[in-house]
């Protein structure tokens, strides 16, 4: 399975810190190969990213 993008991103700002940017706006989308494999594949991630969809494509 395929996402659309990256969900968030990490910066290191010093050792042993850093900070995490959550700018997704448009939505966050799965895919798998074979398409009838997507809703098992979201509903094996759902616990960690809930608000993620089904791509159309």
């Amino acid at each position: 399975a395929e996402t659309s993008t990256l969900p968030y991103a990490v910066r290191l700002l010093e050792p042993g810190k850093i900070r995490i940017f959550n700018k997704l706006k448009g939505g966050l989308f799965l895919a798998a190969v074979p398409a009838k494999n997507t809703n098992y594949v979201l509903e094996q991630v759902r616990d960690v990213y809930p608000t993620m969809s089904a791509a159309k494509n």
